[in-house]
């Protein structure tokens, strides 16, 4: 994981296996695979997105590896939510808004 001042700070706040994108840097490719890598980049050009979260490769990796990290993951997709609902100023699961 690379540890540039914005996303070693976010990859703590998410857990492990979980970055948000929120466009203060661009995460390594290799982290976070090419689809999310697109969306980081727009996101750091000013361009029009939404924030984001995104499983690592790192857990992908761990899964077919058949390592037992589905408790960190589990946790880390949450605090993944949490923050997702304080940049969105919603609530996951609340219904209409």
């Amino acid at each position: 994981m690379r540890e540039a001042a914005g996303v070693w700070a976010v990859a703590m706040m998410l857990g492990r296996y979980v970055l948000a994108l929120s466009g203060d840097d661009v995460p390594d490719r290799a982290l976070i695979g090419g689809k999310a890598w697109s969306v980081a980049s727009m996101s750091a050009q000013q361009m029009p997105v939404p924030p984001a979260v995104v499983v690592t490769t790192e857990a992908c990796n761990a899964i077919l590896a058949g390592s037992d990290i589905h408790d960190d993951l589990n946790e880390s997709v949450r605090n993944g939510l949490r923050w997702l609902e304080g940049e969105t100023q919603r609530s996951f699961g609340a219904g209409p808004s």
